[in-house]
């Protein structure tokens, strides 16, 4: 029987891998890079994105310069990974997937994800989340990857259904983002789903 007392990863597991390229079925992931900027800063500044988006505490400004170059040092401090999406055959960034709150007790993670206005609707993000996950579960090794959004974002939500992710139920007031106070869906996938 394992220890159910004891951690389910080492503490160091994310900073043991190196931040890689990965590829899906028909999307690609890579690092983010300094030249990615500048569409960091527009994909703030959509509507779309800014409603939802709901800020770290060292993510207060929209400094994109300083949103990128986080996340290499979250990476090697064990705690978050990230990466552009991209289109296949396509090096440009068309959006956002991360892991959130690596959790190396409990083997947990929260996943998040956005896309710029065009590139939305065909399933890139779907795609993305999935590859993302199953990334955490094959290399990382987390157990659960949960992920919340607002009630009223429902191209969220069909990104995370769409992904395999299952309703797990309503968080009251749960979200603060610039649309102000939310109530999120809460949603996750284990390795054994």
């Amino acid at each position: 029987m394992p220890d159910a007392t004891g951690p389910v990863l080492p503490a160091d597991a994310l900073r043991r891998l190196e931040p890689r390229p990965l590829v899906g079925e028909g999307v690609g992931l890579r690092p983010w890079a300094p030249s990615d900027a500048p569409l960091v800063a527009a994909a703030f500044a959509d509507p779309g994105i800014a409603a939802w988006r709901a800020r770290q505490p060292d993510e207060q400004d929209d400094d994109a310069d300083a949103w990128v170059r986080r996340w290499a040092e979250r990476w090697a401090a064990g705690t978050d990974a990230a990466w552009a999406v991209t289109a296949p055959g396509d090096d440009a960034a068309q959006g956002y997937v991360g892991l959130r709150r690596i959790q190396a007790f409990d083997g947990s993670a929260e996943l998040s994800y956005w896309m710029l206005p065009e590139a939305r609707g065909g399933g890139l993000a779907r795609r993305a989340a999935a590859t993302a996950t199953a990334w955490a579960f094959a290399e990382l090794g987390l157990h659960r990857v949960w992920l919340v959004h607002a009630v009223a974002n429902v191209r969220a939500c069909a990104v995370a259904t769409g992904a395999g992710f299952r309703a797990e139920g309503t968080l009251r007031g749960y979200l603060r983002a610039d649309a102000g106070r939310a109530d999120a869906h809460l949603h996750a996938r284990l390795r054994t789903d």
